[in-house]
């Protein structure tokens, strides 16, 4: 039996019903979601009427993002239960794109909030100060031993634990040098590394930064490149001011690679805690 061509559509035909393009109905024909009624030995391809029926559910399902093998799966089977069963579950992952939206924009919001607090924080003489207590995942050990990409390896894994695939890094790492060796002057071994997180986890490396009276002091550039000046000038105004150095220190950049483009662009923050 002969095909009546000028029953059929040629591809330009329907696709220009519908407000798609050729490209849309060939990647429908590659999915085998929609192939062709006829194919001409000259490769021409033709749709029949019943083909038009068929690609008005792929493009009106489509629109309400639908993916090719669920489409597939409920042309396989039509029926009022079905297209029930297929809108409820796309409302269910609409749902889930909502929330996971939602969460989306908060850390966002909480991204942005950190960016806020460090534009104020300017360059400044050292600091006296009450602090609340702070929840902090730290690192594994350091060893002053260690090659410089041993060190890097174990924040890479701390910043791996600290943060989830999903999760973005809206905090920096910082680093703690303990008590003694501060005191001793040995400012260029850090102990670990720490990262500020929002609410106590049940995990070995999870810590309290203790609530207290801490000096703090902001400066361009980086720790090591001014960690014998600072560390002096914290000491010097701790016995100024008959202040007794109890914690160990806090090594955090405000700016760093993120958001400076050299060294001396950087932004850090070095806090110990005392007490009179």
């Amino acid at each position: 039996m002969g095909i009546n061509k000028t029953e059929l559509f040629t591809p330009g035909e329907l696709a220009a019903l519908f407000n798609i393009s050729k490209q849309a109905l060939l990647f429908y024909n590659r999915h085998n979601l929609l192939v062709p009624e006829y194919i001409a030995e000259n490769g021409y391809r033709y749709y029949s009427l019943k083909q038009y029926f068929q690609l008005e559910i792929i493009v009106n399902l489509r629109k309400l993002d639908f993916s090719i093998n669920d489409i597939k799966k409920y042309l396989e089977k039509k029926s009022l239960e079905n297209l029930h069963i297929a809108i409820t579950t796309q409302e269910k992952k609409c749902e889930l794109e909502i929330r996971r939206l939602q969460n989306l924009k908060k850390t966002l919001q909480q991204a942005d909030n950190v960016l806020d607090s460090i534009k104020s924080i300017q360059p400044s003489q050292i600091s006296l100060g009450y602090q609340e207590e702070k929840y902090i995942l730290t690192s594994d050990d350091l060893d002053d031993d260690m090659l410089s990409k041993d060190r890097l390896m174990i924040m890479m894994q701390h910043n791996r634990r600290a943060y989830s695939k999903k999760d973005f890094k809206k905090r920096t790492t910082g680093w703690i040098l303990n008590n003694q060796k501060f005191l001793d002057g040995k400012y260029y071994y850090t102990d670990r590394c720490f990262t500020e997180i929002s609410k106590p986890v049940k995990n070995e490396y999870f810590q309290v930064k203790a609530a207290g009276l801490y000096l703090s002091i902001n400066f361009p550039g980086t720790y090591y490149s001014n960690a014998e000046r600072v560390a002096e000038q914290i000491k010097n105004f701790a016995a100024k001011n008959q202040l007794q150095i109890i914690g160990d220190l806090y090594i955090l950049p405000l700016k760093n690679y993120w958001l400076a483009s050299t060294y001396q662009d950087y932004l850090t923050q070095v806090s110990i805690e005392v007490q009179r």
